[in-house]
């Protein structure tokens, strides 16, 4: 019984080295919506209100919430494990990835925000 947990712990490992950690992927239907938005108010501010471009600029920062979540709760054991060798390195370093990733979308949201105060 022992040598076949070991071989299924084996399979295991093996299949985290094709996983990628966590696809970030910032091209949503709510970025979408906001940057036709954007494009049109800066065309001409009288077609899209102030406040219906906030409400979309909201509602983009509000997609990426499950990246942050899940950033943060992986932040600590993620590299504690790669280092100890319980899980490929590479998902430690797509994390990393991942967390740079979102922040420039945090600070890009932020000064987007910033321009339409």
């Amino acid at each position: 019984a022992r040598e076949g947990s070991v071989r299924e712990e084996e399979t295991f490992i093996d299949e985290l080295d094709d996983q990628t950690y966590l696809d970030v992927d910032l091209d949503t239907p709510e970025r979408r919506t906001y940057e036709k938005m954007a494009a049109a108010f800066a065309e001409d501010p009288r077609r899209v209100p102030s406040d219906e471009l906030c409400g979309a600029l909201l509602r983009r920062a509000m997609a990426i919430v499950p990246y942050i979540e899940r950033i943060e709760k992986d932040r600590m054991s993620v590299p504690r494990l790669a280092s100890n060798a319980y899980i490929p390195q590479h998902i430690a370093s797509e994390l990393e990835y991942a967390e740079g990733v979102i922040e420039h979308e945090i600070k890009e949201v932020q000064a987007l925000a910033d321009q339409l105060r």
